[in-house]
């Protein structure tokens, strides 16, 4: 009789609580939405989606997709039948959406309940939601729970939720569920996903051929009471940022910061607006006077030439159109956004440099990673350079080489030219 080691056994309920986290990253953003789309459609009806409808809906397709993947024989027709299973729950789920559950069976009243206005939107919204649940409770049975499915639900979490802000924030209140619960969602997500890709990292070096046969790798007590600490003081200070920066101060915040550089936009419109207004109709009343009439044209010169006084008097008096300073605020912002994106780009140009090959043994993760251009082009260069360069090198015969040059130190000499001639040089940080 076989018995399981306790090294063993952590590595398994570390898979298992992968396989959690990995449904708990899809159940907050998919919760997220539900809650901003029921709220947009009817907020006194809730959410579209429950949450225990939701974590049936990933946890049962993976179950089983997990299931199928460790069977053998021909599973086609189980596959389809999942497929059926997740088309007539997601059905299901929308008619308890649209709280037409009690009256599917009544034609009429179901009928009714469709034609109106709001019912016959989250019917069709609840089983949307409900099959993209059931389709991303497939895709985390499907895959083992490594450091690659871990930054990808991730990124896809972090993507969803920041598309659903930005929705929200244009459609305004209306679209707003309220109570806090697109900020719990945000950091539910955030908290799995730093979890989930410290333990991924641990299954893949424990899934890697050199580890089999030996002890297994399992993450320790002190390891992971020092990584639950760390992501706990995180979310502790995003929340106490979240509750601090509202919409609200952040509003009153941004006034105060707009108000000079309304002073400034107001002064350089009086220094160059007003200048330029009235040199542009010096042009056009020279142009008037050198060209001859074109007939209906010449009435709408003048008008532009009675309106150039008109707005060089509304300056001076000190209103603007509104029109204009609509445009000039938006100018503003875009600058402003244009600043903080190029600080961003310039950080990840940063980070992206940790994919360049610098001969350390270790390594390196980031969710997001990327290389520079310049890295790209550097790499392709120097495949390109191994593959033009010949792979063959003329070598002296043994007995033509000098008594000195026998040694190892000579041998090794030559390994080196020939390394060099091929295209594969000792770099400075090896070993001489």
């Amino acid at each position: 009789m076989s018995v399981r080691s306790p090294v063993a056994g952590r590595l398994g309920a570390t898979r298992a609580v992968q396989y959690a986290l990995s449904v708990l990253m899809q159940a907050s953003w998919l919760f997220a939405w539900s809650a901003a789309i029921g709220a947009w459609i009817d907020r006194p009806l809730g959410p579209l989606l429950q949450p225990w409808y939701i974590a049936v809906m990933l946890l049962l397709p993976s179950l089983l997709t997990s299931w199928i993947a460790r069977a053998s024989g021909r599973t086609t027709a189980l596959r389809y039948a999942i497929a059926g299973l997740g088309v007539a729950l997601s059905l299901l789920g929308g008619l308890i959406a649209g709280g037409a559950l009690g009256v599917a069976s009544d034609s009429a009243r179901m009928s009714e309940l469709m034609s109106q206005q709001y019912t016959g939107l989250r019917i069709p919204a609840g089983v949307a939601l409900a099959l993209v649940a059931w389709w991303r409770g497939i895709t985390v049975g499907r895959d083992p729970p490594t450091v690659w499915r871990a930054e990808m639900d991730l990124r896809t979490g972090i993507v969803a939720i920041g598309v659903l802000l930005v929705a929200v924030a244009v459609a305004g209140q209306r679209a707003d569920p309220g109570g806090g619960v697109l900020v719990l969602c945000a950091l539910g997500l955030v908290a799995a996903g730093l979890i989930a890709v410290p333990l991924g990292r641990i299954y893949d070096e424990a899934s890697q051929p050199r580890h089999r046969g030996g002890p297994a790798l399992a993450p320790s007590g002190p390891w992971l009471t020092t990584l639950l600490v760390v992501v706990g003081g995180l979310l502790a200070i995003v929340f106490v940022l979240s509750q601090v920066l509202t919409y609200e101060r952040l509003d009153a915040l941004l006034r105060v910061l707009l108000f000079p550089v309304d002073a400034l936009l107001w002064v350089l419109l009086n220094v160059l607006l007003v200048p330029i207004a009235y040199l542009v109709e010096a042009l056009l009343l020279l142009l008037r006077r050198l060209m001859p009439p074109l007939g209906p044209q010449e009435a709408q010169q003048q008008g532009l030439n009675q309106r150039m006084p008109e707005l060089a008097e509304r300056l001076a008096g000190g209103g603007l159109p509104p029109e204009l300073m609509l445009v000039l605020r938006l100018v503003a912002v875009a600058l402003v956004v244009a600043g903080v994106m190029s600080l961003l780009a310039l950080a990840a140009a940063r980070l992206g440099r940790w994919w360049r090959s610098d001969d350390v043994g270790e390594l390196r993760d980031i969710v997001w990673r990327w290389p520079t251009w310049q890295e790209i082009w550097g790499w392709l260069r120097g495949k390109l350079r191994e593959v033009a360069a010949p792979t063959t090198r003329r070598v002296a015969p043994t007995h033509a080489l000098p008594d000195d040059d026998l040694g190892p130190r000579g041998v090794y000499r030559r390994f080196l030219a020939l390394g060099a001639a091929i295209g594969r040089g000792r770099r400075p940080p090896e070993t001489p």
